[in-house]
Order: C-alpha cells, then sequence, then structure tokens
C-alpha cells in the first residue's frame, strides 16, 4: 500500500499541536491508528512518540502561529547575543553585549505576556508558574537551535530552562573592558589538578540529576496521559453500558408486552375452541333431531 505524502503527515502533526491539551492524547492515538490501518507504519510510529504539550508549551505553540515574526526575532536575536559574547570576552563589545540584552528582555517580556494572552483567549488561566515556565522557555528557544525550531514550528511539547544564561559563555563571564589610567588587575592563579577534578566531578553530578530530573518528569507525564487515557476509555466503557442497560430495558419491556399479547391470544384462542366446541354440539343435536324427522317420515 502506497505511504502517505510526507507533506500530509506533517499537516497531522501540526493539527495535534493546534488541539487543547486535554484533547491530545486520544486524538494522537487516533491519528496514529489511522495511519497504521493506512499501511504508512512509519508515520504512525512517528505520531505516537508525541507527547501531550505543557500548558505553557502549548501557549507558545499557538503564539509561533500567530506571531512568527516575533518568535524569529527572539531566536535571531539569539544568534547575535552569542556573537557578541565571543567579543566581549576579548575586552571589547560590552555595551553592545548589554544593549542586546537588555532587547531580549524586552521581546522575552513582550511575548510571555502575548502567550498568557493567549490562555485568556482559550479560557485558560495563567499563574505565577505558568508565567514562569513560559518566560523560560523563551529564554531557552534563544539559547538553543534546536528549541528554537521546535517554537518556531509551534510544536514544543514541554517546558525548558536555559542550559546556560547570557552572561555567560563556555564557563567565562564577560569582561568589561579596561578604562584608560585604571591598571590591570592580575589574572586570578590558575586551578589546581584536584580543584578541576572536583569541580568535573560536580559537573558530572549536575548532569547526572538534570538526567534523572528529566526522566522523572518524562515518567510523569506518561504517566498523567496513560491515566487520562485510561479515563477516557471508562468513560467510554461507562456510556456503553448505559446504552446497553438502556437497550436492555427497551427488550425487557417489549418481552413483557409480547407475553401480555400472547396471554390475550391465548384467552381468545381458549374462547374461540369452545366456541367451536359448542357448535359441534349443537350440530350434532341438529343432525340427530333431523335423522329422527326422516325415519318418522
Amino acid at each position: 500500500m502506497a505511504r502517505r505524502p510526507a507533506g500530509d503527515v506533517e499537516a497531522e502533526i501540526d493539527r495535534l499541536f493546534e488541539l487543547s491539551p486535554e484533547r491530545f492524547v486520544a486524538e494522537r492515538d487516533a491519528t496514529a491508528k489511522r495511519l497504521r490501518s493506512g499501511g504508512d507504519v512509519e508515520a504512525a510510529a512517528r505520531v505516537t512518540k508525541l507527547r501531550r504539550p505543557t500548558v505553557a508549551a502549548w501557549a507558545l505553540d499557538q503564539l509561533a502561529r500567530r506571531r512568527p515574526d516575533d518568535v524569529r526575532e527572539l531566536t535571531a536575536l539569539g544568534d547575535d547575543l552569542r556573537r557578541a559574547q565571543r567579543r566581549a570576552l576579548s575586552g571589547v563589545g560590552a555595551d553592545e553585549l548589554r544593549e542586546l540584552g537588555a532587547r531580549r528582555r524586552r521581546l522575552v517580556e513582550g511575548l510571555t505576556q502575548a502567550a498568557e494572552e493567549v490562555l485568556g483567549d482559550a479560557g485558560r488561566a495563567s499563574s505565577p508558574s505558568i508565567h514562569q515556565a513560559i518566560a523560560s522557555t523563551l529564554e531557552a528557544a534563544a539559547v538553543s537551535a534546536d528549541d528554537a525550531a521546535a517554537l518556531q514550528l509551534g510544536r514544543l511539547e514541554r517546558d525548558l530552562s536555559p542550559q546556560s544564561g547570557f552572561d555567560a559563555v563556555d564557563g567565562f563571564s564577560v569582561v568589561e573592558p579596561l578604562r584608560r589610567g585604571t591598571r590591570a588587575q592580575p589574572k586570578p592563579a590558575r586551578p589546581s589538578a584536584s580543584d578541576r577534578r572536583r569541580l568535573e566531578a560536580a559537573r558530572s553530578r549536575v548532569r547526572e540529576a538534570s538526567q534523572q530530573a528529566d526522566i522523572r518528569r518524562d515518567a510523569e507525564q506518561h504517566a498523567a496521559e496513560s491515566l487520562r487515557a485510561d479515563d477516557e476509555r471508562a468513560d467510554a466503557a461507562a456510556t456503553e453500558v448505559a446504552e446497553l442497560e438502556r437497550a436492555l430495558r427497551e427488550a425487557r419491556a417489549e418481552l413483557d408486552d409480547a407475553r401480555q399479547r400472547s396471554r390475550a391470544s391465548r384467552r381468545e384462542l381458549d374462547a374461540a375452541r369452545r366456541a367451536t366446541t359448542r357448535a359441534m354440539q349443537e350440530m350434532d343435536t341438529a343432525r340427530a333431531a333431523l335423522d329422527g324427522i326422516e325415519r318418522d317420515d
């Protein structure tokens, strides 16, 4: 069987991310089932792996559709900031970096407010935690190219946290340029081998903790999605049971009516049989009388 064109699958995925989070899982499973039935197993597997967006991610997905130019401006600004950081590390361009940082903050604040307006239009209330999740996700999208691509496509699934701030690159902080007449400060001593080992061990523990946290978040989200799917199946089963019970009540009522009609028909049959018996008796009596008359003649 022919596979569906790639454009059709992309359109299906876009449609899923436009749905409310409550409808996502059921529609995702139905779409995967339809693709699988159509013979496109690969596309079905891809759809099945999609996760229900968080409220903050959903709001940003819809914002990316409403204001794509603003979202692109934020992600492009991330590239400018990274270039400015590298220049600032050499002791020049700190003013440019501060100006770009201020511009980024204004963009994040404006887009955060716009995303909360999306929630309001959908009848959803924001909260301090959702506000923070939206802002952090926007900042992360300005840092990571992969997160930026997901945001621009409107296919974010989870809240994001910036891996590093705009005030540091590869562990180095921005150096302010020396003013004329000031003396350069001595460079800090280079860390010892043992300090570097402890630092690397600490970084390793942080990475492991972050990975474990991601695993726990994924497990919690999967459990929540499974619970929601189970609730939906339970509701569907309850509806089906209610329909069966209604059909059973109607069948019982029809059975009672049929039994009543059967009893009435049986009574009518018994009456007809008795009437037939009386008629036969009367006929026999009449025949006997007729035979007597004929003999007398």
